[in-house]
């Protein structure tokens, strides 16, 4: 997916970005290109937002105060310290950039069903809570789905599966049909912030509901909420701004996005 970059000089930022005292690290990202959700960062770009997280952090920023202001994942802000040798680097983080490079230079293609836990903390020498901690990771980005009772396969975030059955392709090579089965709760709550999309009822651009607010409406807690509406940030429907803008939002793109999508992408 192209992402649509552009910087915005710090001259027209919102006054509450500029670095105040004790907010030195700011300094440090205020130049960064903004990308939207669901795009991908060229390698050069990576680099800067690397270097520039690097400094933040040495200059105080905390983990999760670098990931709201740039509006980002905690684990993207980990995983660029952790590249540039910051930081300590957990089991879980050893896994996860494993895992994540295995997916970049396709070891692990789109469809493919990973070893067990078991297996895949054995061949790496760390437990197997710290691959089930790191594939939960990346399921909450959308790289990767854990389907009970059968296994983690790897999915695309810009394509999250919403059908009924999902097709894998094993170890071996052979293909299988899994039934995919999201939570009611989960699957309700995604089809309903969908609809309001396409409807008009969260206009292109504007603010949603927080977590909170939709828990409340469908009776359930803000964790399902998040998990419902991970993927929909995921593949660009919705995005968070960070700390440019507080909350999630409709992308500017959104029904053009809709339009263009596989039926089943969303």
């Amino acid at each position: 997916m192209t992402s649509d970059v552009h910087t915005t000089p710090a001259s027209v930022r919102p006054a509450n970005l500029v670095d105040t005292a004790g907010r030195r690290w700011k300094q440090h990202l205020l130049e960064l290109p903004p990308y939207d959700s669901g795009a991908h960062i060229a390698p050069g770009d990576r680099a800067l937002y690397q270097t520039a997280i690097v400094q933040a952090r040495r200059a105080g920023g905390s983990t999760r105060d670098i990931a709201d202001f740039l509006g980002r994942s905690i684990t993207f802000v980990r995983l660029s310290l952790s590249t540039a040798g910051e930081g300590n680097t957990t089991a879980v983080d050893h896994v996860e950039a494993i895992l994540r490079s295995h997916v970049t230079d396709g070891t692990y293609q789109v469809g493919d069903v990973l070893p067990m836990t078991r297996q895949l903390g054995n061949e790496l020498g760390v437990p197997r809570d710290a691959v089930a901690g790191a594939i939960s990771r990346l399921a909450h980005d959308g790289i990767m789905l854990s389907v009970y009772g059968r296994g983690t396969v790897v999915t695309d975030p810009r394509t999250p599966p919403t059908g009924r059955v999902l097709h894998v392709r094993t170890a071996s090579g052979a293909r299988e049909i899994w039934p995919l089965r999201l939570g009611p709760n989960v699957q309700r709550i995604r089809n309903t912030v969908t609809d309001r999309v396409i409807d008009g009822t969260y206009p292109e651009g504007r603010k949603i509901p927080s977590a909170k607010t939709l828990a409340d409406e469908f009776g359930v807690n803000p964790e399902t909420v998040k998990n419902a509406i991970g993927p929909l940030k995921s593949c660009g429907l919705l995005h968070c701004p960070g700390a440019r803008r507080a909350g999630t939002f409709v992308h500017p793109k959104a029904l053009s996005r809709l339009k263009s999508a596989a039926p089943t992408t969303f």
